[in-house]
């Protein structure tokens, strides 16, 4: 398959899961996390080293798949367009065939799994679920909310 297939095949969305997100942290210092993000999408991790880099991760991965966002720009302060936070290689995607297959590149095991719905006003809208409990989020402050009660939680217990 030629890259420009592979391209169309993200922009139509045809391969699955690509909302859904698995979080592992391996750092938590002076209130900065740090840690990979597996997308069911995407073979390998990404790393991140902050929840705000997280989130520029995570929106970078849907708008490479395609997924569905209002039709209002960012704003910005110096460019036409935001930077781009991570990139992807179109060889780096599950096929159908992996997924049917169950043929998954690595054992990534994340502590928790975020899951976008939508993106509606610049902002992302989904439920996180950690530890038997999930909740809503209605935008990515809330979602970065909620991501550091979470390392809160999970390094004050360490």
């Amino acid at each position: 398959m030629h890259d420009d297939e592979r391209m169309d095949e993200i922009r139509m969305g045809k391969l699955r899961n690509a909302n859904t997100m698995l979080v592992q942290f391996n750092s938590y210092k002076q209130r900065v996390a740090g840690g990979k993000v597996q997308t069911l999408y995407y073979k390998h991790p990404f790393e991140f080293r902050s929840l705000d880099q997280l989130l520029m991760i995570i929106e970078d991965v849907l708008d490479s798949v395609g997924f569905v966002k209002d039709q209002g720009d960012f704003h910005s302060l110096y460019e036409k367009r935001p930077p781009v936070f991570q990139y992807f290689d179109p060889g780096d995607i599950y096929t159908d065939e992996d997924i049917n297959n169950k043929n998954y590149a690595n054992a990534f095991s994340g502590e928790l799994s975020i899951r976008v719905l939508h993106r509606q006003n610049n902002s992302m809208q989904g439920e996180i679920k950690a530890g038997g409990r999930s909740a809503y989020f209605r935008s990515s402050l809330e979602l970065l909310r909620m991501l550091y009660e979470f390392v809160e939680q999970r390094y004050r217990e360490i």
